[in-house]
């Protein structure tokens, strides 16, 4: 009694499919959709880390060209899960590629997992924010990234996480949530972004 049963939920629309929310949505109190790692560097080819909506022009074939925030909460209602019991996810970090040809500001290009501090392929957004490349948007399909040439990261940015928590109060899911917090910078901008942008 007074214990919280959840759960972190892959949202590619193809882990979604395998499961059925509709038999275990009475079992939990809410579960958290991790709507980012959408892409990354174990791929070739760059793309968005946490996009909002299908991006245009995305290479992806099969279930990935649907790996966007957006049909992974349509799948999962569909699916059976009540929207007010779904968490959207933020990633306080970014996804990156390094060798990444100068077409197209970056996207959609060849490249390799970027250098970066724990592994190769992600970092903290708090250094990200820092490295004043150029900021790139693609507004229709809710996706951020810098590209200095040829290193190319993306990652949801303050005004990003404020169209997202638009999204989730337009959408009456539960709320949202983060991973994790020592990606953020010391003043918890990221964080403060949610909170505000959560606020009625």
């Amino acid at each position: 009694p007074g214990l919280l049963l959840t759960a972190a939920i892959g949202a590619g629309v193809d882990k979604i499919r395998v499961t059925d929310p509709g038999q275990y949505k009475d079992y939990v109190d809410f579960v958290n959709v991790m709507t980012y790692d959408f892409h990354g560097g174990w791929e070739s080819v760059t793309g968005f880390h946490s996009a909002l909506y299908a991006p245009a022009n995305d290479p992806s074939t099969g279930d990935a060209k649907q790996y966007n925030t957006d049909a992974a909460i349509r799948a999962l209602i569909a699916a059976g899960m009540p929207a007010a019991k779904i968490n959207l996810g933020i990633g306080f970090y970014g996804r990156g590629w390094t060798n990444v040809a100068n077409v197209n500001n970056g996207l959609f290009q060849s490249g390799t997992a970027a250098p970066a501090r724990y592994e190769a392929g992600i970092e903290d957004w708090k250094l990200l924010k820092d490295l004043a490349w150029p900021q790139f948007n693609d507004t229709a399909a809710g996706a951020h990234w810098i590209y200095n040439g040829t290193t190319f990261w993306s990652f949801d940015d303050p005004a990003l996480i404020k169209r997202k928590m638009d999204y989730v109060k337009a959408n009456g899911l539960g709320g949202a949530f983060s991973w994790e917090f020592s990606g953020d910078d010391a003043n918890g901008t990221l964080l403060k972004a949610m909170a505000s942008g959560l606020a009625k």
